[in-house]
């Protein structure tokens, strides 16, 4: 069985079978578009952003290099140079 639950502003997906190759590559394009709809910041292909808002209102952007090189995020007007495998917590509220 393939199920996902939302849950606050998350979702999980659960993957409880053996699956095709061709049945994997369905599972995670749909993953990822889910994704990709919820992006908080333009980045290059190796960086991840996550935002994360505590209950008092006060919001935290993650910002994650996955490569040995340099990449860039873009967060509304501002851009943002990670060198490689660099990792930066932003405060934004």
């Amino acid at each position: 069985a393939i199920t996902y639950n939302e849950f606050g502003d998350g979702t999980a997906w659960y993957v409880t079978t053996s699956l095709s190759p061709e049945s994997i590559d369905a599972v995670v394009l749909a993953a990822r578009g889910e994704i990709l709809s919820h992006r908080v910041a333009d980045t290059d292909e190796s960086v991840t952003a996550t935002r994360r808002t505590g209950a008092n209102g006060d919001a935290w952007l993650f910002l994650l290099n996955g490569a040995p090189s340099p990449a860039r995020a873009t967060v509304g007007d501002r851009e943002i140079e990670l060198s490689g495998y660099e990792c930066r917590v932003i405060r934004e509220r």
